[in-house]
């Protein structure tokens, strides 16, 4: 049994962030190292979470997973002339493209969707601008394949 499913997420489209470093002294003033994750991006995996929730499979999927993101990034306002194409432009800028994949694949695997992210056999993040009368959002495909 084959699965399939596919949703928008509204929003700005977010990369996952790297965790973050501090350095302190402790109680007898040697130096020592804090890791803490950044939260910035908490809001825009909620955003999925929510969005996501009603796609989710009955079963977790076990077989080999193909997922594509196409995130569709503001669009800067040089491209608004009249010249510009009124649909989705290529956006070849930062973020990273495999960033901008990698959050809503941690998403969907913390929401139990599959056993690990390493079953995800083709994974394919296009980033675009929107187009110019559309706004930020992010597209998201899954589909289980047969063994």
């Amino acid at each position: 049994m084959a699965f399939k499913a596919s949703f928008v997420v509204r929003g700005i489209p977010l990369p996952q962030p790297r965790h973050r470093a501090t350095v302190f002294l402790d109680k007898d003033k040697k130096p020592r190292a804090r890791v803490y994750p950044d939260k910035r991006a908490d809001t825009w995996k909620d955003l999925i979470r929510t969005a996501a929730v009603d796609y989710r499979p009955e079963e977790v999927l076990l077989g080999p997973i193909a997922l594509l993101v196409v995130c569709y990034l503001p669009r800067p306002k040089r491209l608004y002339r009249r010249k510009d194409p009124d649909g989705p432009v290529v956006a070849a800028v930062r973020p990273d493209w495999d960033n901008l994949g990698k959050l809503p694949c941690d998403v969907l695997s913390e929401e139990g969707w599959w056993r690990d992210d390493g079953q995800v056999y083709d994974g394919h993040v296009i980033k675009m601008y929107h187009g110019k009368t559309a706004s930020p959002y992010i597209f998201i495909e899954v589909e289980e394949h047969d063994v």
